[in-house]
Order: structure tokens, then C-alpha cells, then sequence
């Protein structure tokens, strides 16, 4: 008499699941995994160089402001639900760079930063680019030690865009007052200023090259120049791209105060020698009118 065969039913995991198996989704994923996500989906880098390139553009082209972006594209996935809302949102502010078009809203930027994020959010900002002119730049005479007066910004990076109009700029006018301004600026690790193919009045290089050297100029003064010596609270490297037209002042360190004048000169020398090498290149003022004695 033959047994009888014991029928077995075969489940491939790759094809059939027991219903004791949970369904995985995004929301049950460990907070770890989840966050690794939100790192993808929000690159700070690709934000800040979707709002200053365009595709067509080459790494040798000046840098412009492209008027199709916009923060709020990149923070759409915020609006799925509201737990993702509340899960990346601190996150989301943190790796999107923000850039305030208004020059209405940038003359009281405290005012609505303060009244439309809560401090949490606020403290969560790390990428701020405002479009400037001469109204603008008076009023970072106010701001006095922190980026718009705000001291609960902890910036990674500051971008001053100049204003792209028929009028020229005249930043020579504002470096005494922002060359006091950064010896005790804080909140800030880098400020690039962007020309965004404006009118700039000596040549953006020219004006540069003078505004480095009146912080070098300035630096000395307090040091030595007067019966207490005042020394800096923040110092800055800085570096000039011709290609993009772009200056760019990034914080390092402050110098000991105790330094005497002939440390002080060879710790300064590289700063000196770049200087000249870069007034030794410097751009002609690219209005003629002016060489000829009529402005």
C-alpha cells in the first residue's frame, strides 16, 4: 500500500508575503533612515546653485540670479502631510537657500523674519541672499553685530546680490561703514557679494581690492595706532573669482591681541602680497566718461 504524499504549499518571499508581515512605508522607517532621506531630497548645494545658474550656463560664467527660482519649490515636500511637516520642516529650512527679492521686505528683513517664523525656525536658517542698492546698504549700519540685526541667525552663508538696474552702484561709500561693522560681526561664517551683471562704479574688482585694503588699514589702526590696542572680534580670509564676479569674505579666527607690530606685519604679509597682485590685474573703471574729467 503506497503512503500518502505530504503536500507542502511553497511561498517565495519575493513573490508572496504572510499577512503577519507589516507593510513597510516612509513614516515607519527609523528616524535615522528617514532623516538620511531628507538629506537627499534637500541639497543645499543644489538649491544654491539652482538659484544662481542656470543650465546653460558654464562654470567659467558670471554668477546671476535666476529669477525662476524660488525657495517654496523646494519645500514641497513639506506640504505632503503633516507629519512630514513636522518631521523635516527645521531640516528643510536649514539646507534651502531663501532669497528676499523685495527691496521693501529687505529694508525691515528682522521685522518679517521675526513676525513669520517662529525662533525655532529662525535659529533652523542657514542660507540667506538679498538683492541690494544703495538704500540697502545703509541700513546694515543697524544690523550692527549680527546679520540683520538678528542674533539668533547662525548663517552658513550670506549673499548680497547687487541690484541689476540702468544705475550704477557706488560701494566705495559703504566701505568705512562695513569695514566697522565686520570687526565684531557674528552669525555669519561666509558673505559673498554677487555683481549679478550690475553697474558698479569703479569696476567691482577695483572696489574690492579698496575694500580689503581698508580692512587692512582699519586693522592697523586699532591695533596700533591708538593708546589701547582694539583688536578685532572676527577676522576674515577673502578671495575674488573674476570669472563669476563674485567677492567673497569667509570668518576665520581673530588675531591675538598681543601680537607686537613686527609679528603683526609678517603675520599680515600673505594678506598684503595678495592684495597687490590683485591691484596689479585690477579692471580700468568701465565708464569712459569718467577717465575723460566728466564725472
Amino acid at each position: 500500500m503506497a503512503k500518502p504524499t505530504t503536500q507542502y504549499c511553497r511561498k517565495d518571499s519575493g513573490i508572496e508575503l504572510d499577512d503577519s508581515y507589516e507593510k513597510t512605508s516612509f513614516l515607519t522607517l527609523p528616524a535615522e533612515v528617514r532623516t538620511q532621506i531628507w538629506n537627499l531630497v534637500f541639497d543645499p548645494e543644489q538649491s544654491y546653485k539652482d538659484a544662481f545658474s542656470c543650465p546653460r550656463c558654464t562654470e567659467e560664467a558670471p554668477l546671476a540670479l535666476q529669477e525662476n527660482y524660488w525657495a517654496s519649490i523646494y519645500l514641497q515636500p513639506l506640504l505632503t502631510c503633516r507629519q512630514f511637516y513636522q518631521d523635516a520642516h527645521l531640516l528643510a529650512f536649514s539646507r534651502t537657500t531663501f532669497v528676499i527679492r523685495n527691496p521693501y521686505t529687505v529694508l525691515d528683513i528682522s521685522g518679517r523674519i521675526n513676525s513669520t517664523l517662529r525662533p525655532a525656525q529662525v535659529a533652523s536658517l542657514r542660507s540667506i541672499a538679498i538683492i541690494s542698492e544703495a538704500r540697502h546698504f545703509r541700513q546694515m549700519h543697524y544690523w550692527k553685530t549680527h546679520a540683520f540685526g538678528i542674533p539668533a541667525l547662525q548663517l552658513e552663508d550670506m549673499t548680497i546680490i547687487l541690484h541689476r538696474s540702468s544705475y550704477w552702484h557706488y560701494l566705495f561709500d559703504f566701505n568705512v561703514m562695513m569695514t566697522q561693522m565686520l570687526r565684531d560681526f557674528g552669525g555669519v561664517k561666509k558673505i559673498c557679494f554677487v555683481r549679478n551683471h550690475a553697474r558698479v562704479k569703479p569696476h567691482f574688482h577695483t572696489w574690492f581690492n579698496r575694500f580689503v585694503g581698508a580692512m587692512m588699514r582699519l586693522d592697523r589702526v586699532e591695533r596700533f595706532g591708538r593708546k589701547e590696542c582694539r583688536a578685532e572680534r572676527t577676522w576674515w580670509s577673502w578671495v575674488y573669482d573674476g570669472n563669476k564676479q563674485t567677492a567673497t569674505l569667509i570668518r576665520v579666527p581673530s588675531k591675538d591681541a598681543r601680537l607686537d607690530i613686527e609679528t603683526y606685519d609678517e603675520v599680515m604679509a600673505p594678506m598684503t602680497e595678495w592684495l597687490k597682485k590683485s591691484m596689479e590685474v585690477e579692471e580700468y573703471d568701465p565708464d569712459p566718461m569718467s577717465r575723460l574729467g566728466f564725472v
